[in-house]
């Protein structure tokens, strides 16, 4: 009897642990809070910060809606803000409206890249395709395999980086954000 619940208690461990690497290696983004409760500030990262966060994104590509590989210096000249976001998330669904009311006033002087964080497992292109279409008119992007969010350290959804025209980062949201406050600063940039 002793030997049969070592075995077994061996057997739930082995299933514990497995489970734990299995999630660690696929569920490794999260939505940003619990709620989708808005933040009327943010803490930003410190000059240094910024300066390696400039350096990282200047660096990252992403797949175009013909899936041909584009990057932010195909964007230079112009202030962008950098959203990503994924179809299930819902402090990206409810942020996506504010940024759309933004994208309807600032477009034409700010580039909106929406980066679509596709895991192939909670997030497919098809998926994020398919929540747009149904609910905005921008044009969005994917970040396959979460590339582009991991080299930026991207471990909450939404986080948006804003840049300026020399596509240096100026700040950086890790939450959802009120329209005012993506406004003031965008204002700064633009």
């Amino acid at each position: 009897m002793r030997k049969r619940d070592i075995f077994a208690t061996g057997v739930v461990a082995t299933l514990v642990v497995g489970g734990a690497v299995y999630l660690g290696t696929t569920a490794n983004l999260t939505q940003s809070a619990p709620t989708t409760e808005v933040s009327q500030s943010s803490s930003q990262p410190s000059d240094g910060e910024l300066l390696s966060l400039t350096e990282k994104i200047s660096k990252i590509t992403f797949l175009d809606k013909s899936n041909k590989e584009t990057s932010l210096a195909d964007f230079a000249g112009k202030p962008s803000i950098v959203v990503f976001w994924a179809s299930w998330c819902p402090d990206c669904q409810a942020q996506l409206p504010i940024l759309a009311k933004l994208y309807e006033k600032y477009g034409k002087d700010v580039n909106f890249i929406f980066l679509n964080v596709v895991d192939g497992t909670r997030e497919t292109a098809e998926n994020g395709q398919k929540y747009l279409a149904d609910n905005y008119k921008f044009t969005y992007y994917q970040d396959k395999d979460m590339v582009a969010a991991d080299s930026m350290e991207v471990t909450n959804i939404p986080t948006m980086f804003i840049l300026n025209k020399d596509q240096d980062v100026v700040s950086v949201f890790r939450s959802n954000q009120t329209e005012q406050t993506l406004a003031d600063v965008l204002d700064t940039v633009k």
